[in-house]
């Protein structure tokens, strides 16, 4: 009570100290006023009225409040307007909206709670979830709490929170403390060549491409394209394309549900000549030849995109092969590649072009338009990645059949 005690004070024009006996009783005799004027509202709500006056814990009396508020909006309908007025980038959209569905599940009467009876209480529960259930880091607990104090700033802004207040105000972690907390964990690491092996010669792979081939060629273009995974697993039949006779991944933001970490991340990419040599563009034919539109359509976008999936299945897969160390994952193909590629002698700014980064520099102007660099260019640069073991027991597999 001591925030309502002390603007009360203030605007009646009161001196009274914070911290002393009379300003205790004050707060005390506050708290069992405001208790008083809860009961009569309760039993108004029950259709209980009385013209009597309501008489307070200290003998006082108050008339009784001749109008009730009428009850805020639902939470769902307040969301929804803010959603509307405040579009999100296509490439988050699905995973904010995941995580207000999330939020709402765990209010007193789920997404049909009105917004101005949210307590705190109810956003410490969802800040308990992400922290004990989900066990995320203190980066995406602070950055999940971000979003949805952004919700209830604007819907007090808007008079849909008549006093103003955001429950979730002062729950976000210490950023110092989540700072700590991520240099303490192992960064990814590029696997080394014995590791691949364990990997991609693992008849568990291996019977992928047979059983589930979006898990097959999606983790080998992670491997020998340098891109994200969810770039792969976005990928339409209409970007694989040839141009002067070189194929090439056209990797975009053009289509449906596609999306893209950044301008940078808009390229051409040759297909490296192993992925050629292992049939890549003999499964281009039969995808098409299915009707479908999407290079992998068994993979349906959820929360986290297209690649969820295989990327739950390549950490099961990297376990089994016997590596437990947590810096190996999916993305760490990306980081080897161009460590590989560098250590080969490629052309720095190529290599930034083929993985999709962007440094920032005066440079990156230059070469903003990169879907205009010649495609032998790309590819001779490309060529310099070489995984020989792997590219050698995937042939000898296919022998095989």
């Amino acid at each position: 009570m001591e925030k309502e005690a002390l603007d009360l004070l203030k605007g009646a024009g009161i001196a009274l100290a914070p911290g002393g006996k009379d300003f205790g009783r004050f707060c005390r005799r506050l708290l069992r006023a405001k208790q008083e004027v809860l009961r009569i509202e309760a039993d108004r709500w029950d259709g209980k009225y009385t013209e009597d006056a309501a008489t307070l814990g200290n003998g006082s009396t108050v008339p009784t409040p001749a109008v009730t508020l009428p009850p805020s909006k639902p939470f769902y309908e307040v969301l929804a307007t803010y959603c509307k007025e405040n579009p999100r980038p296509i490439r988050t959209r699905a995973q904010v909206d995941a995580e207000y569905v999330r939020f709402m599940q765990g209010l007193p009467k789920g997404p049909k709670t009105p917004i101005a009876t949210i307590s705190k209480a109810d956003c410490r529960r969802y800040k308990d979830d992400l922290l004990q259930v989900r066990k995320l880091s203190l980066a995406a607990v602070i950055k999940h709490l971000s979003i949805l104090s952004a919700v209830f700033k604007w819907a007090a802004a808007q008079g849909f929170i008549p006093d103003g207040s955001n429950p979730v105000t002062g729950l976000s972690p210490n950023k110092r403390h989540a700072k700590k907390e991520a240099e303490g964990r192992a960064p990814r690491r590029p696997f080394t060549d014995a590791e691949l092996l364990a990997v991609f010669g693992s008849e568990m792979f291996l019977s992928q491409r047979e059983a589930h081939p979006e898990r097959y060629w999606l983790v080998l273009l992670c491997l020998f394209q340098l891109c994200r995974r969810e770039e792969a697993g976005q990928l339409a039949l209409k970007d694989i394309q040839i141009d002067d006779g070189i194929p090439f991944l056209n990797i975009t933001d053009e289509g449906i549900d596609q999306a893209l970490k950044n301008p940078g991340s808009r390229r051409r990419v040759p297909l490296h000549p192993r992925v050629l040599d292992l049939g890549f563009l003999e499964y281009v034919e039969r995808m098409k030849a299915t009707g479908h539109a999407r290079l992998f359509p068994q993979l349906q976008k959820g929360a986290n995109g297209f690649s969820d999936p295989v990327g739950k299945f390549f950490s099961r897969l990297v376990t089994k092969a016997g590596l437990v160390d947590p810096a190996l994952v999916l993305h760490s193909f990306q980081y080897g590649g161009i460590h590989k590629l560098h250590a080969a002698g490629a052309v720095h700014h190529i290599v930034e072009v083929l993985a999709g980064h962007t440094t920032g520099s005066v440079h990156d102007t230059v070469y903003s338009h990169r879907e205009r660099l010649p495609l032998r260019l790309l590819l001779d640069e490309l060529g310099k990645l070489r995984y020989d073991d792997v590219q050698q027991r995937l042939t000898a597999k296919e022998g095989t059949n």
